[in-house]
């Protein structure tokens, strides 16, 4: 039998390749240009994460298979996803709780009308 040949690559890596194809369709649609036209809630802090980071996150992490909150801490580590999508950092499952917990009648009317 042939031996297999096992090399290292200093290329990153992630097992959601795959998402190249979707950072490419949203690009194509514009969908950050727009949400970055709507009132979203902003952190207090200037620590805080940035609105358009925590949703493609929440995205990223359904994409993925994600369920739950807490399923949003494995992309936490991916780097590699992370600089495809242009995201600095993710954030943990608290953050995304507290983001959307902004969300009221009224700020979802106006961020997203009928």
């Amino acid at each position: 039998m042939g031996e297999l040949k096992i090399e290292y690559s200093h290329k990153r890596v992630t097992p959601f390749g795959g998402m190249r194809l979707l950072k490419e369709f949203v690009d194509k649609t514009n969908v950050i240009e727009d949400l970055r036209k709507v009132d979203l809630p902003y952190p207090n802090s200037n620590a805080g994460y940035d609105p358009i980071d925590i949703i493609q996150g929440f995205w990223l992490s359904i994409y993925t298979g994600a369920s739950r909150y807490i399923h949003a801490d494995w992309l936490r580590y991916d780097t590699t996803l992370q600089a495809i999508f242009d995201i600095k950092r993710l954030p943990s499952q608290s953050t995304y709780s507290r983001f959307f917990h902004k969300f009221s009648w009224a700020r979802n009317n106006e961020v997203f009308p009928t």
